[in-house]
């Protein structure tokens, strides 16, 4: 990886459960959409700020902390958009589109051994719809797939909304989620599930 851009103490501004990221970050070649690879040190503010020493490892390489990648399909209304951040350890998307993109939902599936005994992975899906939103529809879908398919816990935060929707919106949005979906798939997993 070439090293891009030194953020120094400015990383501050990556700040998540009293972990401070800091050093370098550099954007992955070859792919079709922007993706910054995050890395560097990991220090808890319960030391003042000051670097433990401790490298986070397992994504691509010693040392690499997030990566971060956008995916997209439709046009207009029914158009929308993803961001995703894949650390070692599990998956954080964002889904929004339709008129005014918005929070509605956030879903959380965590790997398990499946109930039928087969020795599958399946998972356990925890749902937090805001009150009178149904983004949940095209969240659950997306976050239980991967989930299975990755072994990983996957968070799906969504908001899709069209004005007056009518079931022939509906039925695009849908349409929009599993293609969000194979996009999905085909960037984390490398394979598109729906050819063969």
């Amino acid at each position: 990886m070439k090293r891009v851009k030194n953020v120094g103490t400015s990383a501050k501004i990556f700040m998540y459960n009293s972990l401070l990221i800091d050093d370098h970050f550099a954007a992955v070649p070859g792919a079709n959409a922007p993706v910054l690879t995050y890395y560097g040190h990991i220090g808890g503010s319960d030391h003042g700020g000051q670097r433990t020493g401790k490298r986070a490892g397992g994504l691509k390489g010693d040392g690499v902390l997030f990566e971060t990648f956008e995916i997209g399909c439709g046009t207009g209304k029914y158009g929308m958009r993803g961001v995703a951040v894949k650390t070692a350890a599990g998956i954080s998307i964002y889904l929004g589109g339709g008129e005014r993109p918005h929070i509605g939902t956030t879903v959380v599936s965590q790997p398990r051994l499946s109930l039928t005994g087969d020795g599958q992975t399946g998972c356990t899906t925890s749902v937090f719809n805001l009150l009178g939103h149904k983004d949940d529809a095209i969240a659950v879908p997306i976050a239980e797939a991967l989930c299975k398919s990755l072994q990983q816990v996957v968070v799906v935060t969504a908001g899709i909304h069209i004005d007056a929707a009518g079931p022939a919106d509906i039925a695009l949005l849908w349409e929009g989620g599993r293609e969000l979906l194979r996009l999905l798939q085909l960037r984390l997993i490398g394979s598109d599930p729906s050819a063969g």
